[in-house]
């Protein structure tokens, strides 16, 4: 909102983000590092590997040949700590650039789920 009207620009917001998620990680006493600096050669832990995986996972209909399902158990498998490193990374990390598309796919899957009235 304050870079559509004008009162600050996106360096700005990206600097004063970058801040905050730097007073965070200090509090915490730990680094939140994006799983790709933490494993160059790959993610090591059953969670990060399906996380790492389910990366090339398609918008769309279910599929058949399980990507729906892995979606699923990573979801379902996640605790906050990993969901807040994800936000992180999308906010201000290394997938800064993904995070309309995961923005849109969390909406879509809310929608749908909110459809069920469960």
């Amino acid at each position: 909102m304050a870079v559509a009207d004008g009162r600050k620009s996106i360096q700005e917001v990206r600097n004063a983000t970058a801040q905050r998620v730097r007073a965070l990680r200090a509090s915490r006493g730990s680094s939140l590092r994006n799983e790709e600096e933490d494993h160059p050669e790959g993610p090591s832990s059953s969670l990060a590997t399906a996380l790492y995986g389910a990366r090339s996972l398609p918008l769309g209909p279910p599929t058949s040949d399980g990507k729906s399902n892995l979606l699923i158990d990573v979801l379902a498998g996640s605790d906050a700590a990993t969901r807040g490193a994800a936000v992180d990374a999308l906010i201000t990390g290394a997938r800064h650039s993904q995070f309309e598309a995961v923005t849109n796919a969390v909406v879509d899957l809310y929608q749908r789920l909110s459809r069920a009235g469960r």
